[in-house]
């Protein structure tokens, strides 16, 4: 599968509150490296860094923040991703 649509599917897992586990959030954005399109790369550690940091899994926000850091940046992500995610992540905390 392109490391896209495991993007993609990752931001919908967010959106339906699953974060953890083999079908969760997480492991989709692990599985969406790409070797030819870093950009893809560059979105799925900074939806990593903001689940990890959302979670208050610190260690492994600073992992993430690293390798965003080596391809970019948070400038090399689009601000719409951003929101997508930090959306998700606020709409699917219980009330």
């Amino acid at each position: 599968v392109p490391g896209i649509a495991w993007s993609k599917s990752g931001l919908r897992q967010i959106n339906r509150g699953l974060i953890h586990g083999p079908n969760g959030a997480i492991s989709h954005f692990e599985r969406s490296w790409d070797v030819e399109d870093q950009w893809i790369n560059s979105m799925s550690h900074a939806a990593l860094v903001l689940i990890h940091r959302h979670l208050g899994n610190s260690q492994d926000e600073i992992k993430n923040m690293r390798e965003l850091e080596k391809l970019g940046g948070w400038e090399s992500v689009d601000p719409s991703w951003i929101d997508a995610i930090n959306r998700g992540l606020i709409d699917s905390e219980p009330v």
